[in-house]
């Protein structure tokens, strides 16, 4: 179980990682956690502000500041998923490194890279996770850090065996 890619990075390939990337943190139950701590935190407020009007209106009061906790933060979030592509593209163009081709090999030793900006292999058990999107695999060295490998440039097999090497040394899955 052993397979190699070469690819020239495009800006969508690099898009489509960002993404990725986002959506995977959005499954983090880190992110839910906060979710639910602003809501708390909301939900407090309103309860504090129907104590300061002498618990007139208190249900609206608190079912209003508590629902912007509720929508607030989701805005949030869809707005940045928004600005992704925008932002992505802008890094692209900033990192010269990846106009260049690059190689990409898996095997039981790890993951092996090539391009003109260097050279190197990395233990499986030196990575923090992975994800796939629709588009491309992520192979994190921590919550936001990753390499890439855009499926456009691999076959049905490339990535059916890629997966069974990644899930065989007991990568875990973001």
């Amino acid at each position: 179980m052993a397979g190699q890619v070469t690819y020239q990075p495009t800006e969508a390939d690099y898009v489509a990682a960002n993404r990725a990337g986002f959506r995977a943190s959005l499954r983090r139950w880190r992110t839910l956690r906060s979710w639910l701590i602003s809501i708390i935190v909301c939900a407090a407020i309103g309860v504090f502000a129907a104590y300061e009007d002498e618990w007139q209106d208190t249900p609206w009061m608190i079912a209003s500041i508590t629902g912007w906790g509720l929508i607030a933060i989701p805005i949030c979030w869809g707005l940045s998923y928004v600005l992704i592509p925008s932002r992505a593209k802008r890094l692209f163009r900033q990192q010269k490194t990846l106009h260049a081709p690059f190689t990409y090999g898996w095997s039981d030793a790890g993951l092996s890279y090539q391009s003109k900006a260097g050279t190197g292999q990395i233990d499986w058990s030196d990575f923090h996770g992975w994800a796939h999107g629709a588009r491309t695999y992520l192979f994190y060295f921590n919550d936001n850090l990753f390499h890439f490998i855009p499926m456009r440039v691999m076959t049905e097999d490339q990535r059916a065996d890629l997966e069974a090497v990644v899930t065989s040394h007991g990568l875990s899955k973001r």
